[in-house]
């Protein structure tokens, strides 16, 4: 697993533990004491984590060429700047800006914009969760 940029891993040997069900229970346990250690991030973390793939230089805002079906069936493509987030868990949201109406710089902002107000939302929602837990 890793926690803050530090990977940690063992491996337990069926032999030396003798056997499977023990390897297991040794596997458990060391899980279970390291995620004490490190515990996981929250889903708002984990929604800002960069990675290599990101090109766009902010999590969940991209550029991209958008297909879209005219009613006479013909199909057109526009550039746009995606939002994508999940303010609340398993509500998957996405909304694009079109580089055409708004700008380069004014869908791109606008998107970055929608992105925050989404990561903001699910801030919100992770401390009415720890609120409710609490009582």
């Amino acid at each position: 697993m890793t926690r803050e940029g530090i990977t940690v891993s063992q491996f337990f040997s069926d032999s030396t533990f003798g056997g499977n069900a023990g390897a297991l229970s040794e596997a458990i346990f060391y899980r279970d004491a390291v995620l004490r250690e490190l515990p996981p991030d929250s889903r708002s973390e984990r929604a800002r984590r960069k990675t290599a793939r990101n090109r766009s230089g902010i999590v969940g805002v991209r550029r991209h060429l958008k297909p879209v079906k005219k009613p006479d069936g013909r199909i057109s493509a526009y550039y746009v700047w995606t939002a994508t987030g999940s303010p609340q868990p398993g509500q998957p949201k996405t909304r694009s800006f079109y580089v055409g109406k708004l700008g380069e710089d004014g869908a791109r902002e606008a998107a970055i914009a929608q992105r925050l107000l989404w990561e903001k939302e699910m801030e919100r929602h992770e401390k009415r969760r720890t609120i409710r837990k609490a009582s």
